[in-house]
């Protein structure tokens, strides 16, 4: 997996495929996008409060379908659950052997994946079932989405990038309004 430079490679808003209608399930975007071969994907994940109710929004652009649009959400969890959600939600769409950019305004995410991967993996591999039964915490924070990221982007060609969050990047700004809506989506089905 590499990192590339926010300053490289921007999407123009104007180039964009067309807004989806709606924001797809994970068995449609897993469906929609079967063979995609190369495809850019937005990722973005927020909780207010910070932990309380989060969401997240994840926009796929591909070459050979469009725009595919996935938004979900927990009612207690914290914002960078969320960014992991997000990414590991487009990456579980996604076919085996896949060329994916991960844009994410998380430097969390796109750290944690890149400059801190090695370390991170090493820590939640030294951390046995023994360990597990007698401490409840583990060695890194959100050990559980990592792992899971980890097996995701296993099967695929992944490139990371960081991009500034709230800066007019338009890709970002929709996993933004899309995490949002992944939010008040939770809000209302809570009681």
């Amino acid at each position: 997996m590499a990192v590339i430079p926010s300053d490289i490679g921007t999407t123009d808003a104007a180039a964009a495929p067309p807004l989806p209608s709606r924001p797809l399930s994970v068995p449609e975007a897993r469906e929609r996008l079967r063979r995609s071969d190369r495809v850019l994907v937005h990722c973005d994940g927020g909780c207010e409060p910070n932990p309380g109710v989060g969401g997240f929004g994840v926009v796929i652009d591909c070459h050979q379908v469009g725009r595919v649009e996935i938004i979900g959400g927990e009612p207690v969890t914290t914002n960078n659950r969320m960014e992991l959600m997000a990414v590991i939600t487009a990456l579980t769409v996604l076919p085996a052997n896949c060329q994916v950019t991960i844009v994410s305004d998380s430097e969390y995410v796109v750290k944690g994946s890149t400059e801190w991967a090695a370390s991170r993996q090493k820590k939640i591999r030294k951390w046995t079932d023994k360990q597990k039964a007698i401490r409840k915490d583990a060695p890194v924070p959100n050990a559980d989405l990592w792992v899971h990221l980890d097996g995701e982007a296993a099967g695929l060609r992944v490139t990371w990038r960081w991009v500034r969050g709230h800066n007019g990047h338009a890709g970002n700004e929709r996993a933004d309004a899309l995490a949002t809506q992944g939010m008040m989506a939770i809000r209302r089905a809570t009681p």
